[in-house]
């Protein structure tokens, strides 16, 4: 496949999406969580309570997989306090490139 263009990874894109939170309490870094959303989304997990449980159900090997470097992902309270705080246009543009 010469000459075409590679597609580099998604969470080199969503690294790019500012991290709002403070250090304090952060448990989970931003990238692992936004590709954690995006796969349980594309499985089927279409709201806040059900992709900690595609989380749970598929455990550590995936979320070690996805980037997180505890054996358990975010809750689901936990996950609305990270969205409330991601800018939506920066997402956009990350999920753009």
């Amino acid at each position: 496949m010469e000459g075409h263009n590679t597609i580099p990874p998604s969470a080199e894109f969503l690294a790019q999406i500012p991290d709002c939170r403070s250090a304090r309490g952060k448990r989970h870094p931003l990238p692992p969580v936004m590709l954690l959303t995006g796969v349980a989304m594309l499985c089927g997990a279409w709201s806040q309570e059900a992709i900690p449980e595609w989380a749970a159900n598929y455990g550590p090997p995936w979320l070690a997989r996805l980037g997180f470097a505890r054996d358990r992902g975010p809750s689901q309270p936990k996950l609305s306090r990270i969205f409330k705080h991601i800018a939506a246009a920066a997402v956009e543009a990350a999920l753009r490139h």
